[in-house]
């Protein structure tokens, strides 16, 4: 116990820049790791799936199920004649919908507090045949 007092009596006469200054500076730093660390490791991996009905709602099932959602993302390409209206919603009701385009490589994240969700389609005169979709929920 003398010990870390004379020790720390040293780091205060020499300005702090000691083995005890870099002791602290390491915890932080370890502290920081282990933070973004765990944050990492709740993000569950993405699933996938390719839709060729655009008739019947279709339900995401979270990879983590029971953690606390806070988000969701959704990637993938639609093949159509024109763009299309996704519905994103739970239990039959809509909560947001985003138009798809055609042929290119679309990306929404949104905030999302539920492991319940369901897309659907408003097609339109568009014929869709097949939207390759990813989607991953964000959970902390």
């Amino acid at each position: 116990m003398r010990l870390i007092a004379r020790l720390a009596a040293r780091e205060r006469e020499s300005g702090g820049t000691g083995m005890l200054a870099r002791r602290g500076m390491l915890r932080r730093t370890m502290g920081a790791l282990t933070v973004v660390a765990s944050m990492s490791a709740c993000s569950p991996p993405p699933a996938s799936l390719t839709i060729t009905d655009f008739s019947r709602p279709v339900r995401l099932h979270p990879a983590a199920p029971g953690q606390q959602t806070v988000g969701l993302i959704l990637e993938g390409r639609l093949q159509a004649s024109a763009p299309i209206a996704l519905h994103l919603g739970c239990d039959g009701r809509v909560q947001t919908t985003v138009t798809i385009p055609p042929g290119q490589k679309f990306s929404q994240r949104m905030d999302w507090y539920s492991d319940c969700a369901e897309v659907s389609f408003s097609t339109g005169q568009a014929r869709a045949s097949s939207l390759a979709l990813t989607y991953r929920f964000q959970t902390l």
